[in-house]
């Protein structure tokens, strides 16, 4: 191989989000989306006289959402929870000699929920 994409670097990223603050009660809220496309992982190689070829991970998306109230001037309560879409996450042998991917492994990264309590302390 003359050329090789980069490795953990997506063939296209694209980021939605929207957030929108209610001044009157210090609330605020964020929805955030994403697309991350096609990754190399690893490069083609030969492992015990076998040719090996590029490990990729597919496409995949995710939504994330969080809420954050003021609980008076110091703290604040922030809700959180991230990649509500669960994608299924599918990582492929890729070669321009083998035809098409072939499956090397499949996940969820699952859903994470998060509850946080901040202060700001000014001197």
């Amino acid at each position: 191989m003359e050329t090789r994409d980069m490795t953990n670097a997506p063939d296209h990223l694209y980021n939605l989000f929207a957030t929108y603050d209610l001044k009157a009660t210090k609330t605020q809220f964020g929805v955030f989306y994403n697309v991350t496309g096609d990754s190399l992982l690893a490069g083609a190689g030969i492992s015990d006289n076998e040719f090996v070829p590029n490990i990729y991970q597919k496409q995949y998306d995710s939504l994330n959402v969080s809420v954050t109230q003021a609980l008076g001037p110091i703290f604040r309560l922030k809700l959180q929870a991230k990649n509500l879409t669960n994608p299924y996450i599918e990582q492929v042998y890729r070669s321009q000699y083998s035809g098409a991917d072939a499956i090397r492994s499949t996940y969820t990264k699952g859903i994470d929920y998060s509850v946080a309590l901040s202060a700001k302390l000014s001197f």
